[in-house]
């Protein structure tokens, strides 16, 4: 808990530099976080998740 706030302030600095973050643990809060890793293919993997989790087990709340 001590370090959270560091860590997410690093992922929104790492996004403006162009990195992509492996969503494993630590969801930054950089506001459109997802439309900013993911772009314009966001639609589509929302779908697909849709399609293949419609139940939402496989890593909840993933591209929500």
């Amino acid at each position: 808990q001590r370090v959270l706030p560091a860590l997410r302030a690093l992922g929104g600095e790492l996004l403006a530099a162009g990195a992509r973050l492996y969503l494993m643990s630590v969801e930054p809060t950089t506001p459109g976080f997802l439309e900013h890793q993911f772009g314009g293919a966001l639609p589509e993997l929302r779908a697909l998740k849709a399609r293949f989790d419609p139940a939402n087990l496989c890593n909840p709340g993933f591209l929500s």
